[in-house]
């Protein structure tokens, strides 16, 4: 069995080991997303505001205004929104911010989904306290993103270039299929770098990817341990009978911050055929989405996402760029939860799953933790 993730050039694993996890019944296995409880998000390592990290940023087009008629409302009712255009020359992406003062409490459902943001649920509904926990008490708003050129184009002075290597890489994986989202809050705890060499991380959500001919939708970040800079990322790839790559797409974003407490998704609609990828940092409120996608381009060609949909699996992973450990750290996930069919979601470790690593040498191995409740555990990276 093979996970490909999004810098797997070589797509192979290497002596992966497959834990079964006991299935721990709590209250809430259908819940809303939320803020895990307990938590506290709140910056406790060095600032590193993902704006400043991109090598190679595209553009991002002066805002204009778009007026849209709402239906379900009284006639006349309209919506306004502020467009941006971000292209990095392959990839070009409409973004839609909400106006000044404009509140997902208050908004109209219609306007939520314009805005990429999950319906409200009813005061009454026993969801409604975690969707005010992410949507009310933790939102500042949707920031504009500008999509940076793609890891591994080949651009003289892009540091990524020549970094993607073997992947070790740990994370719960969920076969409850078919899969229409993968959702999960995620906190990074560095360690300290072992050597000053060109390395990198990710943490990622993604639906697919587990086996050849299975395409993989993921979000998440891209980290460099040697100059501390960060990106959100997204990508689309397939390799086997067919091979597409778009490699990953990095963005760059005001107001996150990479050690913040984030909510990362990858959501499918059935009814659009379309992919939209969500960062959410819990600290800060800021949201970035990007999508809904219906298709990306690879070497010049436009394949619609059928190519890369997979519905079998939905996984959250962390993954070391470089063929040794550097030393990471640790991944607190918590609140991982998969949708099934356009369901309800489920907290991952209360429906079929197993958790898995691969090992990489004998430099030693990324592995799980056990963590706590069904939608927690832990990534934890060995030492130099």
């Amino acid at each position: 069995m093979q996970l490909r993730s999004h810098a797997a050039r070589s797509y192979l694993l290497l002596g992966m080991i497959a834990l079964t996890f006991a299935t721990i019944s709590i209250s809430g296995s259908g819940s809303a997303r939320a803020v895990p409880p307990g938590s506290a998000p709140k910056s406790t390592a060095p600032a590193t505001d993902v704006t400043t990290s991109c090598p190679h940023p595209g553009t991002l087009s002066a805002p204009s205004t778009q007026v849209v008629d709402e239906p379900g409302e009284p006639a006349g009712t309209t919506m306004q929104a502020t467009i941006y255009t971000t292209s990095n020359g392959t990839d070009t992406a409409q973004q839609r911010i909400p106006p000044t003062g404009w509140k997902p409490a208050t908004a109209t459902q219609f306007e939520l989904t314009y805005f990429n943001i999950p319906p409200r649920p009813a005061a009454t509904d026993p969801t409604y306290a975690a969707w005010k926990d992410e949507w009310v008490d933790h939102y500042s708003g949707i920031e504009p993103a500008t999509l940076c050129q793609r890891i591994g184009s080949g651009s003289a002075g892009n540091p990524w270039d020549g970094q993607i290597n073997r992947n070790p890489w740990a994370g719960v994986i969920s076969t409850a299929a078919p899969i229409t989202e993968t959702y999960g809050s995620t906190e990074w705890n560095p360690g300290t770098p072992c050597a000053a060499q060109p390395d990198g991380y990710t943490n990622w959500v993604g639906i697919g990817g587990v086996g050849l001919d299975h395409g993989l939708l993921q979000n998440g970040f891209w980290s460099s341990h040697q100059t501390g800079s960060s990106n959100l990322f997204y990508e689309a790839i397939i390799t086997g009978t067919t091979s597409l790559d778009t490699t990953p797409v990095p963005l760059q974003v005001a107001n996150m911050n990479r050690y913040d407490l984030f909510n990362i998704s990858t959501t499918y609609s059935q009814a659009a055929k379309t992919v939209t990828f969500g960062w959410h940092d819990l600290t800060t409120g800021a949201v970035a989405s990007f999508g809904p996608y219906d298709g990306f381009y690879v070497n010049g060609t436009r394949y619609a996402l059928s190519f890369w949909y997979d519905p079998s699996t939905g996984e959250a992973i962390d993954e070391h760029q470089y063929a040794h450990m550097r030393n990471f750290g640790t991944d607190v996930w918590s609140n991982v939860q998969v949708r099934t069919n356009g369901g309800s979601l489920q907290l991952i470790r209360n429906v079929a799953h197993y958790g898995a690593y691969s090992t990489n040498g004998s430099t030693g191995f990324a592995y799980v933790g056990s963590g706590g409740g069904g939608g927690s555990f832990n990534d934890i990276w060995n030492s130099c």
